[in-house]
């Protein structure tokens, strides 16, 4: 999960952030480690939106689970500013 997580970022830092270069590696890799080539975006995109999903949901189940009901806590911005 944290290598997908490294990777997604440094795919939109190197990408949508900054103008892409070939000499960032780290974004030739996050390129490589998603497999992206000229005809592929929409299946890589949609994969990538799937493994976020899936990511965004276990790191609720984590960090957001009251161990004693079992219920994802409801975090409100009100709450965070009391």
């Amino acid at each position: 999960m944290i290598l997908f997580l490294r990777n997604l970022y440094d795919l939109r830092s190197g990408l949508f952030a900054h103008t892409f270069s070939n000499s960032n590696k780290a974004c030739v890799k996050a390129i490589k480690y998603f497999n992206i080539t000229n005809d592929n975006y929409t299946e890589v995109a949609k994969d990538i939106f799937i493994k976020s999903i899936y990511t965004l949901k276990t790191l609720e189940k984590v960090f957001l689970r009251d161990d004693q009901n079992d219920e994802v806590i409801d975090l409100e911005l009100k709450d965070l500013n009391d």
